[in-house]
């Protein structure tokens, strides 16, 4: 498992979050994350499996010097009108 933290949202005021994602079967899974940000419920950042979005996140096991994870940002609204949005975060090995 690999946790971040990133700033959910920004142009709204943000949120930290802490994501979690895993390397399995040469896909990375990304676990749901709840951001405190609300319209009046909550909002949810997820692995981009699910509710017919099927979007892998493949990786190499033999070249970890970049990978990508897509994931839904937005999945449950909280009331807000928005999203659901499909969203990259690209990782580049720094030596």
């Amino acid at each position: 498992t690999r946790t971040i933290q990133l700033r959910h949202i920004p142009r709204f005021g943000g949120s930290n979050i802490i994501v979690e994602f895993d390397f399995t079967c040469d896909n990375i899974v990304m676990a749901e994350s709840v951001s405190p940000l609300s319209c009046g419920g909550p909002i949810s950042v997820v692995g981009a499996h699910i509710d017919g979005f099927n979007i892998d996140s493949p990786f190499d096991s033999n070249d970890d010097s970049e990978f990508v994870v897509h994931f839904i940002d937005i999945f449950n609204e909280g009331n807000c009108s928005r999203g659901p949005f499909l969203k990259t975060m690209k990782f580049t090995k720094v030596e």
